[in-house]
């Protein structure tokens, strides 16, 4: 039987848009039972009808308060230290938001997340780095990626010596940066950054994600994770492809030339712009493409 079939009674959960990282900690820390039945979410002071919409809504604001107070990084991110017990909340979160939407907050870094659903041994060190230059500033991962190009060519100029010296000063790494050496001392840097410094926050996160009735939700793979991660991945391709005529309406010549205006606007747009587009639409800043679940946007 599927999770969301053993899901029973239905919960309103009323929550205020600027706490809603407060609200849903509350909720289901002081209500285990919550993640047993399905859900509806109202805001205060506003007035609507839960339709999934509402939900996503909640769940979007929560993970970007959750993101800022308990993980750290540019774009992907891992947890800070914080309570296990937040982090094991954290969890239950996770798998029931993951269960009633199709959605994932995939703004969690990639590595850290197949170690803790598949073990660290199915992250390899090409894994780690490539995770690591996702979760640095994207300046900083631009160039790492021209000094990893030099390094395979046998040799690091000055200027990047001088890059690398300041930049793994901040890990505590004070040896000189060699072409030979650079590589290993790049996968230990995010080894430790990715994997064992938030570990007591995996722990803890990996057991809310599998309790109770979510104990056999996540038995997958490190592939099944990189299939996840990536059909939720938002791109103005993808979110064009999502965009739909009303079946009951046809588009005249004025609403063709605007339906065309609009995707010729999507294309231009940066990804965080992209993932603003799809949230004002959705309530969801990611793709709901996965286990049955499709995101689509009607225009008419």
């Amino acid at each position: 039987m599927d999770v969301l079939d053993k899901l029973s009674g239905v919960t309103n959960v009323w929550v205020h848009r600027e706490t809603v990282k407060r609200d849903l900690l509350k909720t289901y820390e002081n209500s285990r039972e919550i993640t047993q039945q399905l859900v509806t979410f109202s805001f205060h002071g506003e007035v609507g009808m839960d339709l999934d919409g509402l939900k996503r809504e909640a769940y979007s604001l929560f993970w970007k308060q959750a993101l800022e107070d308990y993980f750290k990084a540019s774009s992907t991110f891992v947890p800070r230290v914080s309570p296990e017990s937040t982090m094991r909340t954290l969890g239950h979160i996770i798998s029931h938001q993951y269960v009633l939407t199709g959605i994932f907050p995939v703004h969690i870094n990639r590595a850290f997340m197949v170690a803790m659903l598949c073990g660290r041994k199915a992250v390899s060190d090409e894994d780690l780095i490539k995770a690591f230059l996702e979760y640095i500033s994207e300046n900083e991962s631009q160039e790492l990626k021209a000094i990893l190009a030099q390094s395979d060519q046998g040799e690091l100029s000055g200027k990047s010596c001088e890059f690398l010296l300041d930049f793994f000063s901040d890990y505590q790494v004070t040896k000189r940066p060699l072409a030979s050496n650079f590589k290993a001392t790049l996968g230990q840097v995010a080894k430790n950054e990715l994997l064992s410094k938030p570990a007591m926050a995996m722990g803890g996160m990996r057991e809310g994600l599998q309790d109770g009735d979510f104990e056999n939700l996540w038995n997958c793979s490190k592939e099944d994770v990189t299939k996840m991660y990536h059909m939720m991945q938002l791109t103005p391709q993808r979110l064009i492809a999502m965009l739909a005529e009303e079946p009951s309406t046809h588009l005249n010549k004025s609403s063709a030339k605007i339906f065309s205006y609009l995707k010729k606007y999507i294309r231009y747009l940066s990804h965080k712009e992209l993932s603003r587009f799809l949230c004002y639409v959705t309530g969801s800043p990611v793709v709901v493409e996965f286990q049955g679940f499709r995101s689509e946007i009607t225009f008419s």
